[in-house]
């Protein structure tokens, strides 16, 4: 029997190496791991279930407490409440600012980063906006301070214009009509005079001082009638004279009744007639002359 075993007990012990070996590993499946998983979502949703379950019933318990002494502070002590009430809505707004601030500033600085070259661009054309705003307030500066220094120069410096406004009274008894107009300095009255009447040469003290240059501007009020239309061209000379009478200088210059066809004075006249018949308009023109080139002297 020992020899007839022996052999097969041999080749089934050596038959047994050809099965593989299992050994223990640490390794856990994918089932175990999302199970896991799920029993952790499940303790947290129950940890944050039962804080908000007591700090509802903490609120629900300081809730009377809370209106009730906000009741008693409105009826006793209304400033304080209303102190207390600022303080918390200023703690509030500052909160919220600081919070929409930190946000802000983490995603400016975020896309910063991300766009770094277009950062420093715009920071290099920020620049030379500012620099360049800067030169051109000073400039801006500069031109006003000069506009002003030079106003100030030219009213301290150059003297103001003398101006003379005058009636004139015509003379029609002669061939010429003529008016005089005394040009003498009133104590009473400022720089711009306003002499009336008519005078000759009469004496006095002159009111444009020496070598001032004279600009004359004489106005005619003259009626559209037929003869003046019909008169053309006349002219208007001016003549300075002296304190003594003596003539010191003269000046002409032509002037004319502006002319207009039939057919337009009388579509203008049609379209005032109410005003003429009213009085508030009337049929004439006035004409300006101007006369330049004189210099007061002794």
């Amino acid at each position: 029997l020992e020899k007839n075993l022996s052999p097969e007990v041999n080749q089934d012990f050596k038959s047994s190496d050809a099965f593989p070996e299992t050994k223990a590993s640490g390794t856990i499946e994918p089932n175990e791991e999302s199970d896991s998983n799920i029993i952790l979502l499940l303790s947290s949703l129950t940890v944050k279930l039962l804080s908000f379950q007591i700090h509802l019933l903490v609120q629900i318990i300081a809730f009377p407490i809370t209106f009730f002494f906000n009741m008693y502070s409105i009826m006793f002590d209304p400033f304080r409440f209303l102190n207390g009430s600022r303080d918390y809505l200023l703690q509030m707004l500052r909160s919220s600012y600081l919070r929409c601030i930190g946000w802000i500033s983490s995603s400016v600085y975020n896309w910063m980063i991300e766009h770094k070259a277009i950062w420093k661009f715009s920071l290099r054309c920020g620049w030379g906006l500012l620099w360049s705003s800067y030169v051109c307030t000073v400039l801006v500066g500069l031109l006003v301070s000069a506009f002003v220094l030079g106003g100030l120069l030219v009213n301290l410096i150059v003297e103001k214009p003398v101006r003379l406004r005058s009636s004139l009274n015509f003379d029609y008894t002669e061939k010429s009509p003529v008016a005089f107009v005394p040009l003498l300095a009133e104590r009473e009255l400022d720089r711009d005079v306003y002499i009336g009447g008519k005078g000759g040469g009469s004496s006095g003290v002159r009111a444009i001082p020496i070598d001032h240059k004279l600009q004359v501007t004489v106005s005619f009020r003259v009626p559209e009638s037929r003869y003046n239309h019909n008169l053309g061209i006349f002219q208007v000379r001016v003549d300075f004279l002296g304190s003594d009478g003596r003539p010191l200088g003269s000046l002409r210059r032509p002037s004319m009744l502006l002319y207009r066809s039939q057919p337009i004075r009388l579509l203008s006249t049609f379209l005032k007639l109410g005003p003429i018949l009213t009085g508030y308009t009337t049929e004439t023109q006035t004409l300006k002359t101007h006369f330049r080139g004189f210099t007061e002297g002794d």
